[in-house]
């Protein structure tokens, strides 16, 4: 594994390194899901799920373009 990949490899697992991130990764791979459906079914805040979310961008998640 070169230093991109590792790079790489470290941002996912940053990404996930929280239970919200988790869970909507969990979630999404079921299926697409609005935000108001990921934090209920998290039992999670609004808030939080958007802060969850905005963390980080699309391409640091395995389902995003990369």
């Amino acid at each position: 594994m070169n230093n991109i990949k590792r790079e790489l490899a470290a941002r996912i697992l940053h990404a996930l390194a929280h239970p919200v991130r988790l869970g909507v990764m969990q979630e999404l791979i079921m299926g697409d899901k609005t935000v108001t459906e990921l934090y209920k079914a998290l039992g999670c805040s609004q808030s939080m799920m958007c802060l969850s979310v905005d963390k980080y961008p699309v391409s640091v998640w395995p389902c995003g373009d990369v």
